[in-house]
């Protein structure tokens, strides 16, 4: 049975309710296509997370900001807290250069 609050159906490294929250597929871990919300730390979705991924928090000014600033995007907030700040960002640190098939 899936367990929303513990379970990671895709084996990511990421919990379904968080990519549930982030808008990421809890059950597809790698993009098929710049559409494809899959994999979280993949911002642009180009299946490699690198500095394009990082970048993406400061091109439409989601960093920083919280639920209800005008910059907030769920899909950058990788801890699902409500807030994009520097713990969203380092949790692409261990990512970074790696890619998904």
């Amino acid at each position: 049975m899936w367990e929303p609050d513990s379970a990671d159906s895709d084996g990511d490294g990421f919990i379904n309710s968080d990519e549930l929250y982030i808008g990421t597929d809890p059950f597809d871990d790698c993009p098929d296509g710049s559409w494809d919300d899959a994999w979280p730390p993949d911002i642009n979705n180009d299946t490699e997370v690198n500095i394009g991924d990082i970048m993406e928090y400061f091109a439409f000014g989601a960093y920083p900001s919280e639920v209800g600033d005008p910059g907030y995007d769920n899909r950058l907030d990788l801890s699902a807290d409500g807030s994009i700040n520097i713990a969203d960002i380092m949790t692409l640190v261990p990512f970074l250069g790696t890619q998904c098939s």
